[in-house]
């Protein structure tokens, strides 16, 4: 992207996430497998969504 976009994901579906200490976040995976970028990300419980800032359009999930 030109510029840099707000990527939202929701995890209300998930298993449960931030548990244990750990904090949901998101990542570029080629494959499902390998960790390639970690976004700085935010967390809303309230709404039940990890949001960061990117500037390509890639294959993201939710890590812990």
């Amino acid at each position: 992207f030109e510029r840099p976009v707000t990527l939202s994901i929701n995890y209300e579906e998930c298993r449960p996430v931030g548990t244990q200490g750990r904090v949901p976040t998101i990542v570029y995976s080629e494959d499902g497998k390998s960790i390639l970028e970690v976004l700085q990300t935010t967390v809303d419980p309230r709404r039940k969504t990890v949001t960061g800032k990117t500037d390509h359009f890639s294959g993201y999930i939710l890590a812990e």
